[in-house]
């Protein structure tokens, strides 16, 4: 509740004074009065602030049943986002994706739309991740970001906030990460990660060639956007 406490200014109404009549007199404090009673009013105000939550913050709200485990929501930068419902091709890619991953990696280096605890404040579900060691290594624990090698996310109406998790990739030590759009076909791939984002950012489309990090192999374009 906001607690205002204004003041305002009284002015005698005197019938005449030796500089001016006495409407411009009090006309003059009312005008005073009001600014003042603004000002007062300003420095009273309860300002409103930002709660952040943390990783722990969200692990308990999952305890006690305030957020199901299965509601699709991210923790990026303090803020609960609850993600739109997946579309048709937003599901289909990220499949196909993980199909290609497999191959390159192995099964057990892959994880399909799962935690990554990225700092005390963020704690993405991107739509692929490929980390160094296998998943039994992560039964007590979410990998980090320095235990990925590449980090994929599925783009079709959440563009805005998937750019907005570069950085935070990058501040996490993801050493790549690539945001497939699958409006505007193409695959951002952003490299050499630093506490300023990624040093490196290029965008590609139809049948250019990936290359997957640690690896020999590559993918298209066209392949990751099962065209």
């Amino acid at each position: 509740m906001y607690a205002f406490r204004c003041r305002t200014l009284r002015v005698s109404n005197r019938s005449k004074t030796a500089g001016g009549n006495a409407a411009s007199v009090v006309a003059k404090g009312r005008e005073i009065g009001q600014v003042v009673g603004e000002e007062a009013c300003m420095n009273t105000v309860d300002t409103p602030h930002r709660r952040r939550f943390s990783v722990d913050d969200l692990n308990q709200m999952v305890e006690v049943g305030l957020v199901g485990e299965d509601e699709s929501v991210e923790l990026i930068d303090g803020e609960l986002l609850v993600m739109a419902p997946e579309s048709p091709i937003h599901s289909s890619t990220v499949t196909d994706g993980r199909l290609l991953l497999c191959a390159a990696y192995g099964p057990s280096h892959v994880r399909e739309q799962h935690p990554i605890h990225l700092d005390v404040y963020s704690l993405p579900e991107p739509g692929l991740a490929v980390t160094v060691q296998p998943n039994k290594a992560f039964r007590t624990r979410h990998p980090t970001g320095t235990d990925c090698v590449l980090v994929i996310e599925v783009s079709r109406t959440s563009r805005y906030v998937d750019r907005k998790k570069a950085a935070h990739y990058a501040w996490g030590g993801v050493p790549e990460y690539w945001l497939v759009d699958t409006v505007n076909q193409t695959v951002t791939v952003h490299r050499e990660p630093s506490p300023k984002g990624y040093g490196f950012i290029g965008v590609f489309r139809d049948d250019h060639a990936l290359g997957l990090p640690n690896t020999e192999e590559s993918v298209t374009v066209d392949g990751l956007l099962s065209k």
